[in-house]
């Protein structure tokens, strides 16, 4: 009876890192397809699906595919984000959960959440600097 039971949870955590791993592959595609051609798109998760680092995680019954996903999909509301701000503060809100969910998943995920964010305030700082500019222009005058 003991055998069946590890053998029940070793199939568990097999089977939740081989659904995150499957589902990062779409969620790649629409990343790559939101910074690029289709053709391109295709060809990108082509080669993350025949990955042997990805197909390892993915078997690996650790957290490293629920972190790839969660960062893959934070990634995407970043961009999603940048390219589209009337949509701001949902894909910002949509950013956070995924990356806090992420660092869940494998801490040192936490890393690439601050790298993102500073990233996504350096691509509009400089919109930022002439809101506030003018703002003090305005206030001057």
């Amino acid at each position: 009876m003991t055998k069946h039971r590890d053998i029940v949870f070793i199939l568990a955590l097999t089977a939740a890192a081989l659904l995150f791993g499957v589902a990062t592959i779409p969620v790649f595609f629409y990343l790559a397809r939101a910074v690029t051609e289709r053709r391109e798109a295709i060809f990108a998760t082509l080669f993350l699906t025949l990955s042997y680092h990805h197909v390892w995680f993915t078997q690996n019954a650790r957290g490293y595919s629920a972190m790839i996903f969660f960062t893959v999909l934070s990634t995407l509301f970043l961009v999603r984000w940048l390219s589209k701000p009337s949509n701001g503060r949902r894909d910002w809100f949509w950013f956070s959960v995924c990356g806090s969910l992420g660092m869940m998943a494998l801490f040192i995920s936490g890393v690439l959440i601050v790298v993102l964010t500073l990233l996504g305030y350096a691509a509009t700082l400089p919109a930022m600097i002439d809101y506030f500019t003018v703002g003090a222009a305005c206030a001057r005058a």
